[in-house]
């Protein structure tokens, strides 16, 4: 009786909280939550854990945002050419990708998160409260439950961060009438001060392992917070580098490889308690030679495909199926969950990539790359027998497979993808690759400075070749890939003709992120390191000039960027209304302020 009383009364604050949210016309104007509830709920640590898991189940009800926000307007996608039914959000997001955008659009408006946040910053302000009147409840036990909302919160407040560069920040939980306030805009370099500082506050205090692998995953561990540190280092430190604080930027590089590395120290702790609760054979996985050392220790946990057969036509994508198919694999760092039990579908997928009319994307990539399996399901043409004379489809939450179907065993090979359409896929925020590619990301930076050259370039290169040579294959002679990490490079490794570092991670995450909700921020990234200023050009142009060129209308789209701005998004126009209406200050991007309620 008590369970179903608690989920009773979780789902009723939440939905109070939400309501209080939902109901003004500021998403930022925090309201006291209604004193009714609020007076009764904070009794144990079961009313903790309710609102905790509402946190994570709020944050998956945001992906359709991390997509247009992170991934719309990069160079892996156009529209699809074929018509459908809803080619009035078609003509919106082709309007964004050419960077003709409209504050109106909802697609901007940032409540969810800020919903997210609300609910983070309620269960710690409650947790020192329950944990006194709830003698079960241990001090163990809220640390680790603190060091989660810290961390979902930080993580929400970076997505905001990344997707609008200025935005407000409080850690402020609302509880009476005098309390009520709009929040300051802050500069990004204050909120990444806050953010870093915070998570680093709470490292290592979280749980490395879950008694269900579907938590482990789907909830924040340590593993986690360690990749979201890495990953906030690296922002911080591409925006110190462009403003020419390089001994900052230095720092900052270093404490994302250390955070990398920390991240994946913990990642292999989790594989190797599985290991020892059970039999496990390590056949479906890469033995890699000369790998680079985790705390001593090497992954041992990188899924194999099965290719040495490809030169016949027998290929197994068994990285592809653990990693996109089944979900919560061993590489997973952190997933939000859906699942068919609990009646959570991930719809938001399947409306932005797939194949046939109903897809809005498909990808820039082209040309049937036969010898790298990622772009079978990132960008292909021939679907279950039928062939898009326009088109190039990314299926990679179709739980797509290879078909050879003629010149099996030539460079001609006939390959077709047969798909399945998949309405539970988990949303994956951190995987091994991530961790790898930012390790290798500050690493090529800090070659480009001279700073440790020579080993920065060995491991940098390891680490991109870890990344890109579990998914290559050769469909003439057959064979393994080569596992020896320091070999000469092989004809299929970047770095057998490119030497520009930073392209070959730029390159390497383009390809292995496609439909993941992360290349514009990539590309964002790299534009900030060559910006002086906010309302510098010259980093915007170089990015535009250096990777978007295979948009059609690209100058276009890079000429109404103006600056640095302009590669961020815009404040939803009503957020600016309410604001300004109360009488309080917000700024809108100065790029789209277009609107009359964007104007001071």
């Amino acid at each position: 009786m008590k369970t179903f009383n608690n989920i009773f009364k979780a789902t009723s604050l939440l939905a109070v909280m939400s309501l209080a949210m939902t109901s003004c016309n500021d998403w930022l104007t925090v309201h006291p939550q209604t004193q009714i509830v609020e007076e009764n709920f904070w009794e144990d640590k079961n009313d903790l854990e309710g609102v905790r898991y509402g946190v994570y189940k709020n944050m998956a009800s945001q992906v359709d945002k991390m997509i247009i926000w992170g991934d719309l307007r990069s160079d892996i996608y156009k529209l699809n050419t074929m018509l459908s039914s809803q080619q009035g959000s078609r003509d919106d997001y082709r309007n964004i990708i050419q960077a003709n955008i409209d504050t109106t659009w909802s697609y901007y408006d940032w409540s969810g998160m800020y919903t997210t946040i609300g609910y983070c910053n309620k269960v710690l302000q409650h947790g020192e409260e329950v944990l006194e009147k709830d003698k079960q409840f241990t001090s163990a036990e809220w640390r680790q439950m603190r060091a989660e909302m810290v961390t979902m919160r930080a993580l929400s407040y970076f997505y905001l961060v990344r997707a609008f560069k200025s935005i407000p920040y409080t850690t402020k939980v609302v509880n009476s009438d005098s309390d009520v306030e709009y929040f300051p805009q802050l500069p990004v370099l204050d909120v990444m001060d806050s953010l870093i500082t915070d998570v680093e506050s709470i490292a290592g205090q979280a749980r490395n392992r879950f008694v269900k692998k579907e938590e482990t995953k789907g909830m924040i561990t340590n593993t986690a917070i360690y990749a979201l540190l890495s990953d906030m280092y690296l922002w911080r430190a591409s925006i110190l580098q462009g403003r020419g604080e390089t001994d900052k930027a230095i720092a900052d590089y270093q404490a994302c490889i250390r955070n990398s590395e920390l991240s994946i120290d913990r990642l292999i702790e989790q594989f190797e308690e599985e290991r020892k609760s059970g039999f496990m054979s390590m056949e479906g996985f890469l033995g890699w030679s000369n790998a680079p050392l985790f705390n001593g220790r090497t992954v041992e946990f990188m899924y194999k495909n099965d290719v040495d057969e490809a030169n016949r036509g027998h290929v197994k994508l068994n990285a592809y199926e653990e990693i996109f198919g089944k979900k919560n694999s061993y590489e997973s760092i952190f997933e939000l969950q859906y699942s068919k039990n609990d009646g959570r579908a991930n719809e938001y997928v399947n409306a932005m990539w797939g194949t046939g009319d109903g897809t809005t994307l498909v990808s820039t990539f082209s040309g049937g790359v036969t010898n790298d399996i990622r772009y079978w399901f990132s960008g292909w043409q021939e679907i279950d027998g039928k062939t898009n004379s326009a088109d190039f489809y990314v299926t990679k939450w179709n739980k797509a497979e290879p078909i050879f179907k003629s010149n099996i065993g030539t460079n001609t090979a006939v390959i077709a993808m047969k798909v399945d359409v998949e309405s539970y896929n988990n949303w994956i925020i951190y995987r091994l690759s991530d961790v790898l590619l930012q390790n290798a990301e500050a690493r090529a930076c800090l070659a480009a400075l001279n700073i440790d050259k020579t080993d920065n370039t060995d491991m940098c290169k390891r680490l991109v070749r870890m990344v890109n040579r579990r998914w290559w294959l050769d469909i003439v002679e057959g064979g393994e890939v080569e596992t020896n990490l320091t070999s000469s490079a092989k004809d299929y490794d970047m770095d057998k003709t490119q030497t520009d570092l930073l392209k070959i991670v730029m390159d390497t995450r383009k390809i292995e992120f496609v439909g993941e909700g992360k290349r514009w921020y990539d590309l964002v990234r790299f534009a900030e390191r060559l910006s002086a200023s906010d309302d510098d050009e010259t980093g915007m142009r170089e990015m535009y000039n250096t990777y978007m060129s295979v948009l059609m209308g690209y100058e276009t789209a890079r000429n109404r960027c103006e600056n640095l701005w302009g590669l961020y998004s815009p404040i939803y126009y009503m957020e600016c209304k309410a604001y300004r209406a109360a009488g309080a200050v917000i700024n809108q991007n100065p790029v789209w302020n277009k609107s009359k309620y964007d104007r001071k």
